[in-house]
């Protein structure tokens, strides 16, 4: 409980190139932009007895770019497999109690594995 808490709404929206398919494998690369708005910051109690009274904290939206790369593994016609792997620039200006702390970086490596169907 030492750390400040926020929640973050990070929509990603990119453009894919999907290479020829390599037997029943498709790989992509994918190219886009994040736009990450944070919301219910809250502060702790310790941060509060350092500072010496209630804190709050502020983070700016950020706008950054995304990568991605990633491949269908086609099961049969209908049914897939796909693994993906982005890299996300988040970088936001951090307030407490209205004075600027700084930018903080924050670059997550996101890996999401997926079962999809095609109509």
């Amino acid at each position: 409980d030492a750390l400040p808490i926020s929640y973050q709404l990070p929509p990603t929206l990119s453009v894919q190139w999907h290479t020829p398919v390599i037997g029943p494998i498709q790989p992509y690369l994918g190219l886009g932009v994040n736009w990450t708005v944070f919301f219910n910051e809250e502060t702790t109690e310790l941060l509060d007895t350092v500072i010496g009274g209630p804190t709050t904290l502020n983070l700016d939206s950020s706008l950054g770019v995304a990568g991605q790369v990633g491949a269908d593994w086609n099961l049969n016609e209908n049914w897939l497999i796909n693994l993906d792997v982005r890299y996300i620039s988040i970088e936001t200006d951090a307030q407490v109690n209205g004075l600027e702390l700084g930018k903080v970086d924050i670059t997550p490596w996101v890996v999401s594995l997926n079962l999809g169907y095609k109509f």
